[in-house]
């Protein structure tokens, strides 16, 4: 008789067991309904837990890792390909003409306008600037100062509004900390940054990379410059 059950345990395969932990991206491994181990879905790393509560060092699972679904509901997930438009079901060939006739709207050459402050300071100004003749010419957003979009990214928040006027790649190119002089004041300011210089010479356009752009000459060579002019000087002094 203890010769079978002996046979019997022996013979009995180990119970592992997969159990998510609910809002998070790791699963526990239990062996006969206790943890022996943790996947990370994200890092797809596996530590096995030690008899002392401790963590061991990464290594592989003893069985196949659970896949994860990231929160997707798998059980809406068409079996096959399948596309879509607003909705409705449409063909690989329908979905793509689509994708070719569509056309995202160029910015690259409008003004960006940042006003910062309370809503009853902010919202005049974007109303004044939507009845504007710029209003198709200029992108407008409004924030608190709160806002981390704002806040966290190095704007003056104090203003009574403060207004920003910047080019599309980020260089500000006007900020006050007022409203004073209207949408008059703001529009005319608008239309200049607008408006090409008369003067911009495109010959003349630095290059940042040089060691001699923006007007900086090297030490030595000033320093060369310097002493051939006091050599000249005495020169010509004793003549």
């Amino acid at each position: 008789m203890n010769a079978l059950l002996l046979a019997l345990v022996t013979l009995s395969p180990c119970q592992y067991e997969w159990r998510p932990w609910p809002g998070h991206t790791e699963s526990a491994l239990l062996l006969d309904g206790r943890q022996v181990g943790s996947w990370d879905a994200v890092g797809g790393i596996y530590r096995p837990l030690n008899a002392d509560g401790t963590w061991g060092d990464r290594t592989a699972a003893p069985i196949s890792p659970p896949v994860s679904d990231f929160g997707v509901d798998t059980g809406k997930v068409s079996a096959s390909t399948r596309y879509t438009l607003s909705g409705k079901e449409v063909s690989r060939q329908e979905a793509e003409r689509a994708i070719e006739d569509s056309r995202l709207p160029n910015h690259a050459d409008k003004l960006w306008v940042t006003v910062i402050g309370p809503r009853e300071k902010t919202q005049p100004v974007l109303d004044d600037l939507a009845k504007t003749a710029l209003g198709d010419r200029i992108i407008a957003k409004a924030y608190v100062g709160t806002h981390w979009h704002v806040a966290q990214a190095g704007f003056a928040t104090d203003g009574a509004p403060t207004i920003y006027v910047q080019s599309a790649d980020g260089t500000v190119l006007h900020r006050q900390d007022d409203y004073a002089g209207g949408i008059e004041g703001l529009t005319s300011t608008l239309t200049k940054l607008r408006k090409p210089s008369p003067d911009y010479d495109k010959t003349k356009d630095p290059d940042t990379r040089r060691s001699l752009a923006g007007g900086r000459v090297p030490v030595g060579l000033l320093c060369l410059s310097g002493a051939a002019v006091v050599a000249l000087y005495l020169t010509r002094k004793r003549e």
